[in-house]
């Protein structure tokens, strides 16, 4: 289990427990801005895989 799917059971859990609006908001955008910054991740490994195998990309 990565750390990101680590933390995101953590947020859900908490999330699950929680009784009041402003806790569950946080919580709820936490868990918006970590899919977001996984998939810009992913997204930034992908383009930092091609332009190493991409002899054009070299200069």
């Amino acid at each position: 289990m990565s750390e990101a799917e680590m933390f995101q059971a953590h947020v859900e859990k908490w999330l699950n427990h929680c009784k009041d609006y402003p806790s569950k908001a946080v919580l709820t955008v936490a868990l918006a801005v970590l899919k977001e910054q996984e998939k810009r991740i992913d997204q930034n490994r992908g383009q930092l895989d091609s332009s190493a195998w991409s002899p054009n990309a070299w200069s």
